[in-house]
């Protein structure tokens, strides 16, 4: 237990608890989400995106762990929008070991990117959640987080305030671009189509953001592409 533990001690975001921010009996309660296609969201083995729907610039697979609603939903908003960031450790340590095995991450060919902020949302809330997030995602992959291959070229309304999906497919477009001093970022002997990417973000509603990255990752010749949400 650290210092900030004992002046702020951790409540259970479902039921008020105290000792973590999901209790015991909240965690029975979590609903584990079966894999679906990116593409055309039919069930698909380990998340892989059907042959016949893969497309040059989408994702490869997606994985994703809960479904988004209860404990688990509750938890992501309190991170984002309470700035509880230190349960993003806490988060990271409930998803199941066979949800890890799903990925196709078989090399040290592979890093973990999370989806950006606008810089000014960043600067707002003072962190990036699918980063802090991200970064133990990534421990327990045991692969390398890297940051800047992408900058968020416009500020908009956040989609998560947006209710039609056509709506946040139109505010999802251009949102990003490549960063011209990306590959200073890429570990040594991993640029171009050398470096598959895992491409992670807290929430999947319409999948508009991440497609939108994926393209220009892979427009700027990138390898494969997987995406990995913690809800849906």
């Amino acid at each position: 237990m650290n210092f900030l533990d004992l002046i702020f001690p951790r409540r259970c975001l479902g039921c008020n608890r105290l000792g973590s921010y999901i209790c015991n009996a909240c965690r029975t309660t979590l609903d584990l989400r079966g894999q679906r296609c990116p593409e055309c969201d039919r069930p698909a083995i380990d998340g892989m995106t059907h042959p016949i729907c893969l497309r040059p610039l989408g994702l490869d697979g997606l994985v994703t762990v809960f479904e988004n609603r209860g404990i688990i939903k509750k938890a992501i908003k309190s991170l984002k929008y309470r700035f509880v960031y230190d349960a993003a450790e806490e988060l990271v340590n409930l998803v199941p070991d066979s949800a890890l095995q799903n990925l196709p991450i078989k090399s040290n060919s592979w890093a973990l990117y999370p989806i950006p902020l606008h810089k000014d949302r960043l600067r707002w809330r003072g962190f990036n959640q699918a980063e802090k997030l991200g970064q133990f995602v990534a421990q327990r992959l045991k692969m390398k987080m890297i940051d800047g291959l992408l900058v968020r070229t416009v500020k908009r309304t956040p989609q998560a305030d947006i209710s039609r999906r056509e709506d946040r497919i139109q505010n999802a477009q251009g949102l990003f671009q490549l960063n011209k001093l990306s590959t200073s970022n890429l570990p040594a002997g991993r640029q171009g189509s050398q470096l598959s990417i895992l491409l992670f973000d807290d929430v999947w509603t319409t999948g508009a953001t991440m497609k939108e990255a994926v393209k220009v990752l892979k427009r700027s010749g990138l390898g494969k592409v997987w995406g990995m949400t913690l809800a849906r």
